[in-house]
C-alpha cells in the first residue's frame, strides 16, 4: 500500500512540473511559475534544475579529486545518480540515508572511513539523501534506510537494509573487488 501512495505522490509531483509554464534561470536554480499563479510572485516556487550535462569521467574526476583529500563520501542526488553511478566504471558503494534517521547516523562514520579507506582505488563512496532524491530511491525500491547497494557496470550486485556492523559492509564491498 506504501508503494502505491508513494507512487502517486511521485506522480503528482512530475505532474506539477510539467504543468510549469515560465522559468526564469539564476544559476543552477530555476523559478517555476505555475500557469495557474503567475501574477502572484509569492506563490512562485523554487526547484533544483539538472545541471549541464558533463561526461560521467568529468564529474567523477572533478569531485575526486575535491573529496580524496578530505576523505569524505560524494553526495550525489537524482539529477547526478546516473552520471556517477549508473556509468562509472569504478565500483560504487551508495549509502542510501536521511538526516532524521539514527540508524543511518549510526554507520555515516562507516561510510566516511570507507571513502578513506578506498580512495585512489577502483571505488567510489556516494551518499545519497533519500528525502532530496525520491526517485532514484523509488527506482531502487528503497523502503528502509540505511539501505547499501554496490554497484558494478552500473548494476547492483549486492547491498544491505539496516545498520550493519562496519565489517559486515566491508566485506560485501571486498567481495566485489575481488579481495
Amino acid at each position: 500500500m506504501l508503494r502505491y501512495i508513494s507512487f502517486f505522490v511521485l506522480t503528482l509531483f512530475f505532474a506539477s512540473c510539467e504543468n510549469s509554464t515560465e522559468a526564469t534561470t539564476a544559476a543552477d536554480t530555476t523559478t517555476v511559475t505555475d500557469t495557474k499563479k503567475e501574477s502572484d510572485p509569492k506563490t512562485a516556487s523554487t526547484v533544483k534544475e539538472e545541471p549541464k550535462k558533463e561526461s560521467a569521467k568529468t564529474v567523477e574526476k572533478k569531485t575526486e579529486t575535491a573529496k580524496k583529500s578530505s576523505g569524505e563520501p560524494l553526495n550525489i542526488s537524482d539529477a547526478n545518480f546516473e552520471q556517477m553511478v549508473l556509468k562509472s566504471d569504478k565500483i560504487v558503494l551508495v549509502d542510501f540515508w536521511a538526516p532524521w534517521c539514527g540508524p543511518c547516523k549510526r554507520i555515516a562514520p562507516y561510510i566516511k572511513e570507507f571513502a578513506s579507506e578506498y580512495a585512489g582505488m577502483n571505488v567510489l563512496i556516494a551518499k545519497l539523501d533519500v528525502d532530496k532524491s525520491p526517485a532514484t530511491a523509488a527506482k531502487y525500491q528503497i523502503n528502509s534506510i540505511p539501505a547499501i547497494l554496490i554497484f558494478k557496470n552500473g548494476q547492483p550486485v549486492d547491498g544491505a537494509v539496516g545498520a550493519y556492523p562496519k565489517e559486515t559492509i566491508k566485506g560485501k564491498l571486498d567481495k566485489v573487488l575481488g579481495k
